[in-house]
């Protein structure tokens, strides 16, 4: 107890000696030269002036919420930074240090005051004293810098007493923290859970921000990681910055729709654009983050020690952790910024000629732009053309044989979107069958082509079945495409009547029915044959035609046409005639003489 009452008091001492040492430099530095310092605190001063004129005339709009808390804090953001840069730009300045610490104060003591100001929590009991230990944590922390800058002041005997200053200026900062997360967590959690009540993971997300804030802080205090208080600075701009870039993510998801237009495409593929434009922002966020906490926390000797760390390691190609890590990161965020680019493409050309060609320009435009992504990311694993040609070389053989099929799909797939013989949205019928677990008996596949991929294209029935043909099928075998060049294709309908009936009132209900069909194209027009004599009924051919694109099946126009056309029938008394055969006798029966002999 005596040893800190003694540091406390030779603290406060250095102090005064060092505030007075400082004072004295400015004073003389005023009267070396008055004009320049004027004119600087001049010019503090006007753009102080102006930026809370352009804060009161942006206040008096409606603004969101976010954008009015950007706006609060934008005076201690803009000036911190200004001061941060110039204390790196002569750090033996203490004028700079003064004022950069001044700064960080400021915005502390303004961040602090958000959940009060905006949101209404009620946090100023905790407030006080939370501000007020960082102010004195923070005077410690300059006292420190301004030590190393003034060393003549500060004795060689002192030594002990900087690191007691040190070590008391990180456990007030910590203290002082904590006090405010531990009021302002609970509360915030609370309104969170009131505006998003189907939301439960508020309270536990509350937790994990203190368990790892106390981890660091006691890490921080312990001098087992290095986070001075120009960490502390960059991870609050680290805090800015993330704000800004949610509000921005905010912007791009409410304006999406009318970005790619939500009309352009199909539910499956909106949400794959929604999936992918929030993993490549939340990749650019974890960019931004691990930039500023680089050079925060000086990371440069982790990133040593990660580049040593080998999986494996040969003359040709050694993987490190930290060559893997780039390479997945390059690959996720290429991949998303890839497949965002060429969605968009379907906006681009959605008012073209081309506007039909645009889901092939897009696989082509995917894949490639994938085999691109993969050189990128071979390329941060360290895989050169001198380590593939070689192994190349030595695998060939197993790769004729093994790969030919993967590689005959992957050239026939583009065979497929370079000759148009099959795109997205055509209906095909193909060799195979379908569907037998749920019983469907056919010996052809009949389905849309909904994906063309880099080896397999994806054939969707009517059912709800999902057929993944590959690619070289559509090229060595006889495919059925019944919308390559034209969306109408004219349906045969094959129908009977009784020899007895009435030609032509049937064939008046035969046009009857096919008009009571809505999917028929009435302007193709319809005919009804009569095809011949056939051995129960005379045999007649009904066509009309359908409009493939609109998606229909061709079975359920059929039901509906036979369905009419059996009311019809039956209305005006035309029999629909049953396979029947007449049985002519050789010899002469006599029933009645076989049913006397019997009763005899």
């Amino acid at each position: 107890m005596m040893q800190v009452t003694m540091n406390l008091y030779l603290l406060l001492d250095n102090i005064i000696q060092l505030s007075v040492k400082i004072l004295r430099e400015l004073a003389d530095y005023v009267q070396a030269d008055p004009v320049s310092v004027f004119l600087t605190l001049g010019a503090a001063f006007a753009g102080y002036v102006i930026l809370n004129i352009y804060k009161y005339v942006a206040s008096k709009r409606t603004v969101s919420l976010k954008l009015d808390i950007l706006i609060y804090i934008l005076s201690p953001f803009i000036y911190i930074l200004f001061t941060y840069y110039a204390v790196q730009s002569d750090e033996t300045n203490p004028l700079f240090l003064a004022l950069n610490y001044l700064g960080i104060f400021w915005i502390s003591g303004a961040l602090m005051r958000v959940p009060s100001k905006y949101y209404g929590i009620k946090v100023r009991l905790y407030y006080i004293p939370s501000i007020l230990l960082i102010a004195v944590a923070l005077v410690l922390s300059a006292y420190i810098d301004m030590a190393a800058i003034y060393s003549d002041v500060t004795e060689k005997g002192l030594k002990g007493v900087l690191v007691f200053a040190r070590g008391l200026s990180k456990i007030l900062m910590m203290i002082g923290i904590f006090i405010y997360l531990r009021a302002i967590l609970p509360r915030s959690v609370k309104m969170l859970e009131s505006y998003y009540p189907k939301i439960t993971a508020f309270a536990t997300l509350s937790r994990l921000v203190m368990t790892a804030y106390t981890v660091v802080a006691l890490l921080w205090v312990l001098n087992m990681i290095v986070l001075d208080f120009r960490a502390v600075m960059s991870f609050a701009l680290l805090g800015m910055m993330l704000a800004l870039l949610s509000y921005i993510l905010y912007k791009v998801r409410q304006n999406l729709d009318r970005i790619y237009k939500r009309a352009l495409y199909t539910e499956l593929e909106w949400m794959q654009i929604q999936k992918s434009l929030g993993r490549f922002m939340l990749l650019t966020f974890a960019y931004i983050y691990y930039s500023l906490v680089y050079n925060a926390l000086n990371m440069s000797d982790v990133l040593a020690k990660l580049k040593k760390i080998y999986f494996f390691e040969t003359k040709l190609f050694s993987l490190s952790v930290l060559s893997l890590i780039s390479a997945v990161f390059i690959f996720m965020y290429l991949k998303s910024l890839l497949f965002l680019l060429t969605k968009y493409l379907r906006v681009i050309f959605s008012d073209r000629s081309l506007s039909d060609d645009t889901d092939s320009l897009e696989i082509i435009v995917y894949n490639m732009g994938l085999l691109l992504v993969i050189m990128s990311a071979m390329l941060q694993l360290g895989i050169t053309w001198q380590i593939v040609v070689p192994a190349a070389g030595a695998l060939g053989i197993g790769i004729g044989f093994g790969l030919q099929a993967v590689i005959n799909n992957y050239i026939c797939g583009f065979i497929l979107l370079f000759s148009k013989k099959v795109r997205i949205g055509d209906f095909v019928e193909l060799p195979g069958s379908a569907g037998s677990a749920v019983g469907v008996q056919s010996g052809s596949v009949f389905g849309r082509v909904v994906s063309i991929d880099m080896f397999a294209t994806t054939v969707q029935t009517y059912d709800n079945i999902e057929i993944m043909v590959p690619n070289s099928i559509f090229i060595s075998e006889t495919i059925i495409n019944y919308t390559r060049s034209d969306k109408f294709i004219r349906v045969r309908v094959p129908v009977g009547i009784a020899y007895s009936s009435d030609i032509d009132l049937a064939q008046k209900l035969m046009r009857e029915a096919i008009e009571d069909c809505e999917h028929v194209v009435k302007h193709k027009g319809q005919d009804v044959w009569f095809m011949g004599y056939g051995e129960s009924s005379l045999d007649f051919m009904v066509l009309f035609w359908l409009n493939m694109s609109e998606g229909f099946q061709i079975t359920a126009v059929k039901n509906v046409f036979l369905t009419s056309l059996w009311h019809k029938f039956k209305e005006h008394d035309i029999e629909i005639p049953f396979p029947q055969s007449d049985v002519w006798f050789r010899n002469e029966l006599h029933m009645a003489d076989k049913t006397v002999k019997e009763n005899d």
